[in-house]
């Protein structure tokens, strides 16, 4: 018989506002910026972020991609 094993689970999450959501997450659950990557060519867009929660995990979110014409 073997051993149980756990498995490290690691939320990703899409926003359409994702500078909003981390202000939300930050405000309401204590969530902390471990990194945030903007969008070279568009700094309001955030392409890749972690956060931290204090009480331990993390989590990682970013705007969708551009919609093309």
């Amino acid at each position: 018989m073997s051993n149980p094993t756990t498995a490290n689970i690691w939320p990703t999450f899409r926003y359409r506002d994702a500078s909003a959501a981390i202000a939300f997450l930050e405000a309401a659950f204590g969530f902390e910026v471990a990194a945030k990557y903007e969008n070279s060519d568009d700094p309001q867009r955030i392409d890749h972020a972690e956060l931290r929660w204090p009480g331990g995990g993390a989590g990682s979110c970013s705007d969708p991609p551009a919609t093309r014409a």
